[in-house]
């Protein structure tokens, strides 16, 4: 369970990390916040192009655990990895960006597939749900951590307005005290009276943007050498009869099992519609 919760930690740690600091990236990319069609991508493109690559890659990364255990997540932590160092490398070429986190969603549904299989494999029955709780909770920690994370690489302590920045939609005001700012030589801060200026996308976190992109890089890297350490597919002695691993009975034989449970079916569309909000 500990591969597993760094695994998912660092995935979605890196995954994210542009989420609270989404205008300083894409100043760093020369590109809007928003999503837009080529060539501006905007920053929320990695977010889309994530989600839209997991809607195809989840299914199979179920499907691997079932068929091959979970050593799979070895090869979930070294995409995740390869994901990371591909991020560094491209600099400030968002399309490489992009590439980069599709790469990652690949395979890293590898991991965030074996949670239940984890618990089923290496929990008696009555911790089970306790396990799949606290893996469960590893996913947001993550998330959550990348809106910590990523400012602490900040150059300054305040944001800065911009008028430049492509998502940017000053105002006459803005416009004025930004000239003034540029005459002294100065850059005016995103702080009192220009507060509102962050809702228009017209201010950034000054950022050490390579710096924060080679800490995402080496993290998942020491976490795939732990899999490779930590990862076992069983535990020597089953907790209880029911975690021996079962009979691989194939992927759509298994989904037409699993959705033939009405319980299940009204579980995940339950799920579904919470998520969708």
């Amino acid at each position: 369970m500990g591969a597993y919760g760094l695994i998912m930690f660092g995935w979605n740690l890196t995954g994210g990390r542009t989420l609270a600091v989404s205008t300083s990236y894409a100043l760093y990319f020369n590109t809007t916040n928003e999503l837009n069609l080529p060539p501006e991508y905007g920053v929320d493109m990695v977010t889309w192009i994530t989600n839209f690559t997991l809607l195809f890659t989840y299914f199979f990364g179920a499907y691997g655990i079932d068929r091959w255990g979970l050593r799979c997540m070895n090869v979930s932590a070294l995409a995740i990895a390869i994901s990371g160092w591909m991020w560094y490398l491209a600099g400030n070429n968002l399309v490489i960006v992009l590439l980069s986190q599709v790469f990652s969603c690949i395979f890293g549904p590898f991991a965030s597939s074996a949670l239940l299989a984890i618990s089923n494999r290496w929990f008696p029955e009555r911790e089970r749900a306790r396990a799949t709780g606290i893996g469960s909770l590893v996913n947001v920690l993550g998330a959550g951590a990348a809106l910590i994370v990523s400012p602490m690489f900040r150059t300054a302590p305040n944001q800065v307005l911009d008028l430049t920045l492509k998502s940017c939609i000053s105002s006459p005001a803005m416009e004025l005290v930004y000239q003034q700012a540029l005459s002294n030589g100065t850059a005016a801060e995103c702080i009192g009276d220009l507060l509102y200026a962050k809702e228009e996308f017209c201010c950034y976190l000054p950022l050490d943007i390579p710096t924060l992109d080679f800490f995402m890089a080496i993290f998942p890297t020491l976490v795939f050498v732990f899999s490779l350490i930590a990862v076992r597919d069983l535990p020597p002695t089953p907790p209880s009869a029911s975690s021996s691993k079962k009979e691989f009975v194939g992927l759509f034989t298994s989904a037409k099992n699993t959705f033939s449970n009405e319980g299940f079916s009204k579980l995940s569309l339950s799920d579904f519609i919470v998520s969708g909000k």
